[in-house]
């Protein structure tokens, strides 16, 4: 399904900007993944709605949370990481980030502490 090249050109390739292209309506359809993501018919998965919604719930949260961006070299300027997928089709355990563009979330903990409930204790 998803190494169709009539829906998808040249399905080996890792290409994003292929679900940004104008396609005929049955053909988007045929794209989208939540159409064989959660199976079909009867044999859907009931939890398909609740995980879309938790999906959303908590990106939202994070981009409401966290300042995302890049970190800066001693002279201010953005640093560029080096990312390297070693594997193509599983690249869990294959992405390797420099040590210095990993940050510790200690620091938002304090400025937001949405870990840890202020209220009294009943």
């Amino acid at each position: 399904m998803l190494r169709d090249p009539e829906v998808f050109p040249e399905p080996e390739h890792f290409n994003p900007e292929r679900y940004l292209e104008k396609v005929d309506e049955e053909t988007a359809r045929r794209r989208d993944p939540r159409v064989f993501a959660f199976g079909f018919g009867r044999r859907r998965c009931p939890g398909a709605y609740l995980v879309e919604s938790s999906v959303w719930l908590m990106l939202a949260t994070m981009l409401a949370m966290l300042d995302i961006e890049k970190p800066h070299d001693k002279n201010g300027r953005d640093m560029e990481p080096d990312v390297k997928f070693e594997n193509s089709v599983f690249r869990s355990g294959s992405f390797h980030l420099d040590p210095k563009f990993m940050h510790s979330i200690d620091d938002t903990q304090d400025v937001h502490s949405f870990c840890c409930s202020t209220a009294p204790t009943i």
